[in-house]
């Protein structure tokens, strides 16, 4: 079994697991996002806290080299707690996030929603391009990823459940929190998607994405509904629902730059597709 990172002492070494569709040397946003989901969570001592919110600003793209990762602690009150984890290699840093933490309490009743959409179960495992050959396309996290694709009504928002079928880093195990960190980039995918279902030509990358959390996640399988997406003088805002077996555990946001696909342009960003 491979891994999307192996370890070379403090250092993360991407594998070709953690491509990304625009470019053979460009590493894909689940990833990025996914290594600073896990240096927030090792950092964190007290189980007590959980993860309320997290943002991630992909302002450069990664190249697929040795990377490293720093964690700082902000604040730290007796219910909150604020973590800053920046992603670099060599000097220069790439990536960062901001990390969110409250302290959990049983003062307020607990008001969740349990439903979900159909599946993940008696739905067919596919590929996240699940009508185009595999062979055409470039290795990378996205074709590492596992989908299941929600039946749907004409009118109704896509929702396609994925899995991460290989540990994020190589000797350790992926908690529910942090495979849900990395396969929240591919909201972008599932509203691309939709989009194109909808008749829309138009590709986008990704520049960010915050995640607040009701609750922790829970299994392997974590599914993604479109919720809302706009889109104005070459930029987009989506709105995503994130379900495990449970039911709703996180809504997401991501600000979108417009592109056109095939073009140089592309090459140099991290992305959700």
């Amino acid at each position: 079994m491979s891994a999307i990172f192996e370890l070379d002492g403090e250092r993360l070494v991407p594998t070709p697991d953690a491509l990304s569709f625009w470019g053979s040397d460009r590493l894909h946003g689940g990833p990025v996002i996914g290594s600073l989901a896990h240096a927030i969570e090792s950092h964190v001592e007290d189980p007590e806290f959980r993860v309320s919110r997290l943002t991630v600003d992909l302002f450069s793209p990664v190249p697929s080299q040795p990377l490293t990762v720093r964690v700082d602690r902000i604040r730290k009150r007796r219910r909150v707690l604020l973590l800053r984890a920046s992603l670099f290699f060599e000097a220069e840093e790439l990536v960062h996030a901001s990390a969110l933490l409250l302290r959990k309490s049983d003062i307020g009743p607990t008001i969740l929603d349990t439903r979900k959409p159909q599946g993940p179960e008696q739905l067919p495992t596919t590929s996240l391009f699940r009508d185009v050959d595999s062979r055409d396309l470039p290795p990378g996290f996205h074709l590492t990823v596992q989908t299941r694709w929600v039946p749907r009504r004409a009118g109704d928002p896509l929702a396609i459940w994925f899995h991460l079928p290989i540990p994020l880093i190589g000797g350790r195990d992926s908690s529910p929190f942090l495979q849900a960190a990395a396969l929240s980039d591919l909201g972008n995918a599932v509203a691309t998607f939709d989009a194109f279902e909808r008749d829309s030509s138009t590709a986008y990358i990704n520049a960010d994405t915050t995640i607040y959390f009701d609750r922790n996640p829970v299994g392997e399988w974590f599914c993604m509904r479109v919720d809302q997406q706009s889109a104005y003088a070459g930029s987009s805002v989506i709105e995503v629902s994130h379900f495990d077996m449970q039911g709703r555990f996180a809504r997401s946001l991501q600000s979108r730059l417009a592109t056109l696909l095939g073009t140089g342009e592309n090459q140099g960003h991290v992305a959700g597709v």
